[in-house]
């Protein structure tokens, strides 16, 4: 369905920071087991992130840059804020080269804290996160990317959590696979 509409994907396992037990080697015995879970999208590259260190921030940076360039006539990027990982790459990337591309970003109603963060220009601690999208779940946003995301982002929309469990069963259905509510 992402390959034939000709939309790009890229797999980001984020808060890789706050990974409980893992140690070198977690990352490599990882990657397998979630390349079999999206086995249909296996052009699709995986990245392990962490937007309070930065760890591997500049590879989706690289990646945001590639599909711009390879979506010339994109108007509208519409993305999940997650801790910001993803949408600081976007704004930098698109504010360079394709500024006029309007930036979006959604989460869940019951983890806000992105979209508080942004009316409020700072980042903002929100008591409440719990959310079927834990992975994409965060309190705070990240400290290292909130500078590149705060003035690229047009709107950030909440998403009630009756819509994200019709999508991932929307998913299911197309797919065959029950995506994580990540």
């Amino acid at each position: 369905m992402i390959k034939e509409s000709g939309k790009g994907l890229v797999l980001v396992v984020s808060k890789w920071d706050v990974a409980e037990g893992k140690d070198a080697f977690t990352r490599d015995e990882l990657a397998p087991q979630i390349a079999q879970t999206f086995d249909f999208v296996p052009w699709a590259p995986l990245i392990f992130t962490s937007s309070v260190t930065g760890q591997n921030v500049t590879k989706i940076f690289d990646m945001a840059l590639e599909i711009a360039e390879q979506a010339p006539d994109l108007d509208d990027l519409i993305l999940p804020a997650g801790g910001g990982n993803l949408l600081g790459a976007a704004g930098l990337v698109l504010g360079s080269i394709a500024p006029r591309v309007r930036l979006t970003a959604v989460q869940s109603d019951a983890a806000p804290s992105m979209q508080v963060s942004w009316k409020r220009r700072e980042p903002t601690w929100v008591d409440r996160c719990e959310t079927f999208a834990g992975g994409l779940a965060t309190n705070y946003p990240g400290g290292f990317t909130y500078a590149y995301w705060k003035n690229a982002v047009d709107r950030i929309d909440l998403v009630s959590e009756d819509d994200l469990v019709s999508a991932a069963l929307i998913m299911l259905q197309a797919t065959g696979h029950l995506p994580e509510g990540a």
